[in-house]
């Protein structure tokens, strides 16, 4: 039986991908190296469980959930919101509370952060034609024409978080001021954006990065995507 050695506990890289191939690393003892075939290409190094002294290892490795993987569907797909687990968030934001709503807060003034639908898209014979979402927001504390407003952009992005593909910029974001009231959100910005042509061979995520500025922004939650394709 073969132990990794790490300080962790977390298998690096995606466990469905760890490679059938375990390599020998040395001819005079039994050590070895798995080789993850994930993004980051991540190694393990595994020796005999009757060699682990003080060593922190793992043998049953926990893994940690990638999300819902959505498919085809004539009609269309949705990447739905469904709470707080719906996202992972980067640079500071978070989900808050706005009332009795739940908000994306996209961070801090000055900070550039994005919110990464968990829920990916998959489907190998079918092309992304176009997607459609809509936001209402409330923007962060300062008078109307005093500052410079966020601007969020809607990505998608593959596996790896490679070939980012901007899918929609937003118009300077500065009306509806939090400090005039917190629950004043705007109306619907219903975004449309057609003949995409993005092709699937490997999951595809959705994205919001944001653009701070001297400002930041509230998106009111929940906020599904819908993928039409061809």
């Amino acid at each position: 039986m073969l132990a990794s050695v790490s300080n962790s506990d977390y298998l690096p890289g995606d466990p469905n991908q760890l490679s059938s191939w375990i390599t020998r690393t040395s001819t005079t003892q039994l050590t070895f190296t798995a080789t993850t075939t994930a993004c980051n290409k991540a190694s393990v190094q595994l020796i005999p469980f009757m060699d682990i002294v003080t060593e922190g290892y793992a043998v049953h490795f926990h893994t940690k959930s990638t999300g819902t993987v959505i498919h085809y569907n004539p009609a269309g797909s949705s990447v739905l919101d469904g709470g707080q687990n719906s996202f992972a968030m980067s640079g500071g934001a978070a989900i808050v509370s706005n009332g009795n709503a739940e908000n994306i807060r996209s961070g801090d003034p000055g900070q550039t952060t994005s919110v990464t639908w968990t829920t990916s898209v998959q489907d190998n014979s079918h092309i992304i034609d176009r997607v459609e979402f809509s936001y209402r927001y409330v923007t962060g504390y300062g008078a109307a024409g005093k500052h410079t407003g966020v601007y969020i952009t809607l990505v998608a992005t593959d596996e790896c978080n490679s070939n980012p593909q901007t899918l929609y910029k937003s118009p300077e974001l500065v009306n509806y001021p939090f400090d005039t009231c917190q629950t004043c959100y705007s109306p619907a910005v219903v975004v449309n954006v057609p003949n995409l042509n993005i092709p699937v061979t490997s999951q595809r995520s959705f994205a919001l990065t944001f653009q701070n500025n001297d400002r930041n922004v509230q998106l009111l939650l929940p906020m599904n995507i819908t993928v039409y394709w061809k």
